[in-house]
Formats: C-alpha cells, structure tokens, sequence
C-alpha cells in the first residue's frame, strides 16, 4: 500500500527501510524521501516504524525464549 503519494513510497519500503537500520522518523525520510512534501503521511509512517521495531524486538525475545523442550 503507499503511504507516501507525494513520493510514491509503500508500506513494503518503509518496513524494510527500518529492518535495514533506519530507526527514527528523520532517518526514514532521508533514506526514502517520503513525508518531505505535504508531510500528511508523518504519522502513518511512525505508527510503522513503531510497530516495525516492536515486532522485530519481540521476535528477537521470543527467539531468546526458545527452549529444545518446546518442539
């Protein structure tokens, strides 16, 4: 889905843009040029860097977790 029309970015980007080490909002931006004109896309593209990094953190506990008993 795009999120940012002014720049044609998608949701696929932003996530894989965040996985790749753009961990904030200015870095995104910079990286994908979205939000840098009509700005209305700012908040969808945090809420997504926010449940981005959420994810990935509680995967990386959950792997944390894992137990050989628990197959």
């Amino acid at each position: 889905m795009y999120v940012c029309l002014c720049s044609a970015v998608t949701t696929d980007q932003i996530i894989q843009c965040v996985r790749s080490g753009c961990k904030d909002l200015d870095a995104v931006t910079k990286q994908l040029g979205a939000g840098l004109n009509c700005g209305s896309c700012i908040y969808m593209i945090s809420d997504l860097i926010a449940k981005t990094e959420s994810q990935d953190c509680s995967r990386a506990v959950d792997s944390d977790r894992f137990e050989p008993d628990d197959i």
